[in-house]
């Protein structure tokens, strides 16, 4: 059975995919493929924000979160 994704999933794409990320947090492809479906950490979440204000806003302001 699939699991549904979660809406993180497509901020991820928008960050450059699952590889970007791993090697932005220095972690391995699987941990991020994770994220897909459970959503992204909160702490990871907190650096991405800061990181990559403008792409983490407008995702928000997209997605009413």
């Amino acid at each position: 059975m699939k699991k549904k994704l979660h809406s993180d999933s497509h901020l991820i794409d928008l960050l450059g995919g699952t590889a970007a990320l791993a090697k932005v947090f220095n972690i391995s492809l699987p941990a991020v493929s994770k994220w897909r479906t459970e959503g992204i950490p909160d702490g990871r979440m907190m650096y991405l924000e800061m990181k990559y204000k403008n792409i983490v806003r407008k995702f928000r302001e997209e997605n009413n979160d």
